[in-house]
């Protein structure tokens, strides 16, 4: 009887894995239907979309589409799939190759294996109400830009965000052009999962960041940390690290744009080791609060029209700090 009850199960997990494998749907984008959404099953090859943990999405070399018939994640319900890639090479180049659409509901799309977002050489684009989870960490190659959208956001809660997995590292490598950039004024948020703390999330960022960000996760930053992005200079852009530490080699650049009078501002709310240059201009504010430790190896400037203020509590070690000074015009 043990036997027979052995071989009933050896059965039924044989067909556990097969049902499983049968489901498994190795996705192609055609852009045969509507052209742009994720969710028409004529649009992807064999029929059907994304949208279980064991799918594939790949948009192969010989596709040739313009900025209107790249995929759109439109789904109401959040999905995870096993990865997302771009094969076409430079066909890709300068469009954006996923994009998840803006609602004031979310829109979420997870994406299961280490390695598995790879945009080639295309845009990546996130919008208000929008989430992309990379739950596997691994590399993600970037070589070019990398939006977080946050126009019509009616709050904070509405910010596009990258959100690492469970105890993940993920390291963004770069292009020449590559960059991670937010639009508008509430801009982006870089968080971890919600997890116990022996699993932090970790980021190791190589490309430049620009713009308004909010960084949760431990960060590791090789590019330059800078509060305003070319071509907009009506906004104020607020950089905030926060929750677990951070370094970084690269400078850190407290300014509005040029000739602008609209305020950037830089807050530590997290232990910071700097090797780079802190540069505060005009205009700019660079705050370090709550109970932390901020140790500047690259220096400190601080320009004429900006501050830089540490609240109470807080252990500020800067291996030099060079306030821009004026002569006095008063006797």
């Amino acid at each position: 009887m043990m036997r027979h009850n052995k071989a009933r199960a050896f059965v039924a997990l044989g067909l556990a894995l097969l049902t499983s494998a049968a489901r498994a749907t190795d996705y192609t984008w055609t852009a045969g239907g509507d052209g742009h959404s994720w969710t028409d099953t004529s649009n992807w090859s064999p029929s059907g979309y994304p949208q279980s943990s064991a799918d594939t999405a790949v948009i192969p070399a010989n596709f040739n589409g313009d900025d209107d018939h790249y995929p759109i994640f439109n789904d109401s319900t959040a999905r995870t799939i096993k990865s997302f890639k771009v094969l076409n090479g430079s066909n890709a180049a300068n469009r954006t190759v996923l994009e998840i659409e803006e609602q004031s509901s979310s829109r979420i799309l997870k994406i299961l294996d280490r390695d598995g977002l790879d945009p080639g050489q295309g845009r990546i684009e996130l919008n208000r109400g929008s989430e992309l989870w990379l739950l596997g960490g691994g590399v993600l190659p970037l070589l070019n830009t990398f939006t977080f959208d946050s126009d019509n956001a009616a709050s904070d809660a509405e910010r596009p965000q990258l959100v690492l997995g469970d105890g993940s590292v993920l390291y963004i490598s770069t292009g020449s052009s590559a960059s991670l950039t937010s639009k508008k004024l509430r801009g982006g948020v870089i968080r971890g999962q919600i997890t116990s703390p022996d699993k932090d999330e970790t980021l190791v960022l190589h490309p430049d960041l620009s713009g308004s960000f909010a960084i949760d996760v431990a960060l590791a930053h090789i590019g330059a940390i800078t509060t305003f992005v070319s071509g907009q200079t009506n906004l104020d852009h607020t950089i905030r690290f926060s929750c677990l530490p951070k370094t970084g080699t690269g400078d850190v650049n407290v300014t509005p744009a040029p000739s602008s009078s609209n305020l950037a501002t830089f807050v530590w709310d997290a232990p910071y080791l700097a090797m780079g240059l802190i540069d505060i201009g005009e205009h700019g504010e660079s705050v370090a609060t709550g109970n932390r430790h901020v140790v500047t190896f690259g220096g400190t400037n601080v320009r004429s029209g900006s501050k830089l203020e540490v609240k109470t509590r807080i252990l500020y070690e800067a291996g030099g700090i060079a306030p821009e000074c004026f002569d006095s015009e008063e006797p």
